[in-house]
């Protein structure tokens, strides 16, 4: 790739409603502050009532004479309207996700036809219209965001999460005698599909020596919990808690298997989430649902073991087909670490940020 960085380091100001250590924005700072003077305007507040007006008062009162242009991170929809009201430098808005997906669609906290739900898809919508260029995590997510809010394609960039290949590599996992570990880690919502890894352990509860952990809190959390209950299911086990990031490739690499999502609501086939590249950043096999977003990457049988959505009977046969062969397992953690390095070459994203944010400059 043709290196993009100036001799003299353009300046631009990063501001977000999400914190600088959320691994979207975390990833984007590194990277930017390689090839950019970066202003940060973000806040550590415990909360969005708190964080937003903080990031909407920093950006207000900085010196903007001298910057380039505004680069909204996660959580930035109303610094957008802000960005645009207070200055007339470009704005790049890495959307990331729709609140109105999110919201509205995966977790259905409002219907579609409320006020707060119209106001939802506004927000995203007039947010993603104003930024010069909008950033999304895979070009099935491009694909939707430009049907559903009428956006230009050539306006929606695409930008994989990856990881952070200094603290998600491979290690050495301690042996438990008889034991095949599977592990699932994230935040319990919707479009992960965690009820279907309990059925699963269901029925391959008979099955000696496969366990399954699942590390996290979030929305279904207790459904998921209270069904392995229900089933009387001794092959589960369930850390609830959050977890500093820096603890999390320890808990992959305790592994024989890492768990992808499985769910059916839309947003699930329109990503590739964290864990799926943490887990082949760290060497792990991993089974994930078979979807558009996923086929930009994986490949069945190659470097991933893909299923169908939804369907507890197939992901169980994919962890038993792992469990019966080591080569598989074997090809399965090199193939995935070369696809994780070729997908997610840190100097190579941060080329391609850097082109993103010149390109907007320059128009």
């Amino acid at each position: 790739m043709t290196k993009t960085a100036p001799t003299e380091k353009r300046k631009i100001i990063f501001a977000a409603g999400g914190k600088s250590t959320y691994p979207r924005n975390a990833n984007a700072l590194k990277m930017l502050r390689e090839m950019f003077d970066v202003v940060e305007i973000t806040s550590s507040a415990g909360g969005y009532l708190w964080r937003f007006p903080i990031a909407a008062l920093k950006l207000i009162f900085a010196k903007k004479s001298g910057v380039d242009a505004i680069y909204l991170g996660f959580m930035g929809h109303p610094l957008v309207f802000l960005a645009k009201a207070i200055t007339k430098k470009p704005v790049i808005f890495d959307v990331f996700i729709s609140l109105f997906d999110s919201i509205c669609l995966e977790r259905k906290t409002v219907g579609l036809d409320s006020l707060p739900g119209k106001l939802i898809f506004w927000l995203d919508k007039t947010a993603c219209r104003l930024a010069d260029v909008v950033i999304v995590d895979t070009a099935a997510h491009a694909r939707w965001f430009s049907e559903t809010f009428s956006l230009p394609p050539e306006k929606i960039k695409v930008f994989y999460i990856c990881a952070d290949a200094d603290l998600f590599r491979p290690a050495a996992k301690t042996e438990r005698k008889g034991e095949f570990v599977m592990e699932f880690h994230g935040g319990f919502i919707p479009l992960q599909g965690v009820e279907h890894i309990v059925k699963a352990a269901k029925i391959l509860e008979n099955r000696p020596g496969i366990k399954f952990r699942f590390l996290g809190k979030g929305m279904t959390l207790e459904t998921a919990r209270g069904l392995s209950e229900k089933l009387g299911l001794k092959n589960v086990e369930f850390i609830e808690e959050f977890v500093p990031i820096e603890k999390v490739p320890a808990f992959i690499n305790e592994s024989d298997v890492a768990l992808g999502i499985f769910g059916t609501v839309g947003k699930t086939f329109r990503v590739i989430p964290n864990k799926a590249f943490e887990a082949l950043a760290c060497g792990k096999p991993l089974i994930t649902c078979q979807t558009a977003a996923a086929g930009e990457m994986l490949k069945d049988g190659e470097n991933a073991l893909l299923c169908r959505a939804g369907d507890s009977i197939d992901l169980a046969d994919k962890i038993l087909k792992l469990k019966n062969d080591a080569g598989l397992r074997r090809r399965l953690a090199e193939n995935g670490l070369k696809t994780f390095r070729e997908f997610c070459d840190f100097n190579e994203r941060k080329e391609r940020l850097a082109a993103i944010v010149l390109a907007t400059i320059k128009k």
